[in-house]
């Protein structure tokens, strides 16, 4: 990413020399060759694990809604505030996390002159209040120019953004389509697929057009003399570059309605009372707010009122294909970020680069160095590296990678890959503070420090003189700079390949395709932009065959009221069974374990699965013999009791109540395969309003195969920050019930208990094994719980015994039985490393 800047370097080169800080294990740094006496947990392998060969097996479900009352749309939840329990300590980074929730912590100050005041065309301020100027000669409504009719703007919108459809395809399709319609005296919207690009191209929203320019090497020094050998391929090609106006494409951006109220209009600067400043967004950063004083300062500028308009610009190679030329493009992105002007007056090249994620961390410092260090420093000590790779996806690597080596390598190499995990997953926040900066401070010294073991085991005996390595000592300032990394990091840009490059690739002849990509990107943009306008003008708010019937006077078919498209704007919609294919019912609800959510931002909430297995007794004694848990009737009558004696200041174990006591349970019970999460994670791949949703499975066969049984974060109801607020559970079973009128959804979950009251002074996971009443392994701590307790799904990692291979027959879906302690793993999401953060 590029962004321009005029900070002198040196002020970040004295971040290299911190005075001293609390913490002694940074402060007095030991020599690197002392021992580290530092140790993991050390646990056996489950000697009582086995197969079980009577595993239940529930059958694929069809629809059973008709005497369910409980199904119905799963956005009525009750539990809208998940996360208050947790999230009320003085903690920075868990503060923050609830003001993002309660914007009322934040005072926010903006720039007073480059304010943004509203203005006509002349540059004329408008009176306070005022509303904004009318658009010369805006459309009516039910103008769909250039197209003839929605119908015929919905064809080309699917033929060609939807479907891809080609030139020859739709040939077919057209002549099918006149067939059918002929009969009626109508015709196709499009006779052919000229006529469709056509029309598209007689759009006139997102029209920018596209200029090229050609250069080539001349060597401008006539007396040197010819370099020997053959000339490189390089100095005699002609390259084409193509490009838009940036001042048209600026305006385009600015001047679309859709980003109304979606970015901040003026440099801005967020402060709370405990926290002081935060830095979120680009604007919220220093640089924004200084280069809008120094354009203020400029006498020769008149900026009162004026926005700052701000650009970021990001580039990366991609390469659609190899076997058949290698051909590379070199995409230049812009948004929104960085200050444009002819001769870029203030640019400092010392900061024109900004943080990069992927890059200089992911790519970078962990798969390029930190692992193949590993590789290397296994063949060293071993003679061999790992018996198979896992594959090139570095950001799923960096989830499990840090318990995967332990007892396989020194302890300050797993201390070098737990500080700089910890910098990569700080790195990635989305909100930043005086102390998450101070904590990212502290997580790079500690990756200095330790990382030293590789070059006094041989693997870099030359030291660490690496650019990207080196680019991490600047993240501090940047961060001050720029805001949070998130917003600059070129994964953004790189996300952008398949459909600016890729894609339009595909459906080019391949040969001189560049023209055809840039014309085929053009037609995309009119349509979206089309798409924004139309929508706008309220001119697609009805479902199409609703509005069609309407403009015929007829009566709609409730058969043909089948569009799942229209679903209202924050709606949150899990699709029913009926309308999925046949599957394991662990999946009927949803075939991806998370997602993101549009809709209102909110903490935390849960879920049933919207469809009940039919296949699972309602009765509460039957259904416990079903899943052979003799203990669930007495164990949900007990938690009836505690529900209807709230008000107690006992729960039920502790108040010695006898079983007979417990209310019994009439009513029929509702099984459920999985429940769904909803939380708030801006920091993860989320919605526009930052919200995430993963499902939480209990079924005894995922996908016909063998059982899956996910473990949970429950919430224990204290305002302790991080696993000193929360408890690690295995669900074993999701259900419902009425009592007296009221639902009540629970789970029955299996508790695993903190092996110490510390984390793991080695790799920093808290470790848990499960928990057994008087450590009798036929008797395991079983409670039932309310649903809303449940925070969201854990991820566990074995403690694997040092030395010792893991057995062929664990696999994934046994690891829980195989293993008896476990790794809490805070990498999993930066959502959970946010969460297990403690003081």
């Amino acid at each position: 990413m590029v962004v321009s800047s005029n900070v002198d370097i040196r002020e970040m080169e004295a971040r290299l020399h911190i005075p001293s800080e609390d913490e002694s294990d940074i402060d007095n740094i030991p020599n690197e060759n002392a021992d580290h006496t530092d140790t993991a947990v050390s646990p056996a392998l489950n000697p009582e694990f086995a197969e079980d060969d009577d595993a239940v097996r529930w059958d694929v479900p069809e629809p059973d809604n008709e005497d369910d009352p409980f199904l119905g749309d799963i956005s009525d939840s009750d539990d809208d505030l998940g996360f208050a329990n947790i999230l009320q300590d003085d903690d920075s980074e868990h503060a923050s996390r609830q003001e993002e929730e309660d914007e009322s912590f934040i005072t926010r100050k903006t720039h007073p002159h480059l304010s943004a005041k509203p203005c006509n065309a002349t540059g004329q301020f408008l009176p306070a209040g005022a509303p904004p100027v009318p658009r010369p000669d805006p459309p009516g409504v039910g103008d769909w120019t250039p197209f003839e009719d929605r119908v015929q703007f919905e064809t080309a919108n699917f033929l060609y953004t939807r479907n891809k459809m080609s030139s020859g395809d739709y040939k077919i399709l057209s002549k099918l389509w006149a067939a059918t319609l002929a009969r009626h005296g109508d015709e196709p919207p499009f006779k052919n697929s000229k006529k469709l690009h056509q029309r598209i191209d007689s759009a006139p929203l997102g029209d920018l057009p596209w200029d090229s320019m050609q250069f080539w090497y001349h060597d401008t020094d006539a007396e040197s003399e010819p370099t020997p050998g053959p000339t490189p391929g390089w100095k005699t090609e002609c390259y084409d570059v193509w490009y838009r106006n940036p001042r048209d494409v600026v305006r385009n951006l600015l001047s679309n309605p859709d980003f109304d109220g979606e970015f901040d209009y003026t440099p801005i600067r967020d402060h709370t009372e405990d926290d002081g400043l935060r830095r979120r967004d680009f604007m919220s950063g220093d640089w924004a707010w200084n280069q809008a004083d120094l354009i203020h300062e400029d006498p020769q500028i008149d900026s009162e009122g004026a926005m700052f308009c701000p650009l970021i610009l990001g580039s990366d190679k991609t390469t659609v294909s190899v076997a058949t030329g290698n051909n590379e493009y070199y995409p230049i992105y812009l948004s929104l970020g960085n200050p444009f002007a002819n001769d870029f007056p203030r640019a400092d090249i010392h900061q024109l680069i900004a943080p990069d994620l992927l890059h200089q961390l992911i790519k970078g410092t962990f798969k390029d160095h930190l692992v193949n260090w590993v590789e290397d420093y296994l063949v060293i000590e071993h003679g061999r590296k790992f018996k198979q790779w896992t594959g090139d996806d570095s950001k799923a690597l960096m989830k499990v990678y840090l318990p995967a080596i332990v007892g396989y390598v020194p302890d300050n190499i797993v201390k070098t890959f737990a500080a700089f995990l910890n910098f990569c997953y700080l790195a990635r926040h989305n909100v930043f503070t005086d102390s998450t900066l101070d904590r990212l401070d502290k997580a790079l010294k500690r990756f200095h420090k330790y990382r030293t073991i590789f070059q006094t085991a041989g693997v870099r005996p030359s030291g660490f003189a690496l650019p990207r390595q080196h680019s991490m000592v600047h993240y501090y300032d940047m961060i001050k700079l720029f805001g949070a990394p998130n917003g600059i990091c070129t994964s953004i840009t790189e996300s952008k390949h398949i459909d600016a490059v890729k894609v339009p690739w595909r459906r080019s002849s391949k040969y001189k395709a560049m023209g055809q990509m840039l014309k085929i990107n053009q037609c995309v943009d009119k349509l979206a932009a089309c798409r924004v306008d139309f929508k706008k003008r309220g001119m697609l708010e009805e479902p199409l065959l609703t509005y069609i019937y309407r403009l015929l006077g007829a009566e709609e078919s409730s058969e043909d009221d089948d569009d799942d498209d229209d679903i209202p704007a924050g709606h949150v919609y899990v699709p029913e069974a009926a309308a999925a294919p046949r599957q394991p019912e662990s999946a009927v609800d949803n075939t991806e374990d998370s997602e993101e959510v549009a809709g209102p931002r909110v903490m935390s909430y849960m879920d049933m699965a919207q469809t009940s297995l039919r296949t699972a007794s309602k009765d509460l004694t039957e259904l416990s013999a079903q899943i052979k848990q003799p203990r669930l009737p007495e164990l949900t009558r007990q938690f009836l009791y505690d529900k209807l004696h709230s008000n107690s200041p006992y729960d039920s174990s502790e108040n010695n109540v006898h079983a007979e006591e417990f209310p019994i349970i009439r009513a029929k019970i509702y099984t459920f395969s999985s429940a769904a999460a909803t939380f708030y994670a801006p920091s993860d791949p989320c919605g526009p309003g930052g919200m995430h949703r993963e499902h939480i499975h209990t079924t005894p066969s995922w996908y016909k195969g063998p059982p899956r049984f996910d473990n949970v974060f429950v919430k224990q109801g204290n305002d302790l920050p991080g696993m000193r607020g929360l408890a690690v559970a295995r669900v074993l079973l999701f259900y419902s019930f009425k009592h007296r009128y009221k639902k009540y959804s629970c789970a029955l979950v299996h508790w695993y208990k903190v092996a110490s009251e510390m984390p793991d002074s080695l790799t920093g996971f808290w470790v848990v094994k499960p928990e057994f009443v008087d450590g009798d392994r036929d008797w395991p701590n079983l409670q039932v719980i309310d649903l809303e307790s449940i925070l969201r799904a854990a991820h566990l990692m074995p403690v694997f015994p040092p030395g010792v291979p893991v057995p062929n027959e664990v696999m994934p879906h046994n690891a829980l039985l195989a293993y008896s302690t476990f790794y809490v793993n805070k990498y999993i999401d930066h959502h959970v490393f946010e969460l297990l953060f403690e003081p």
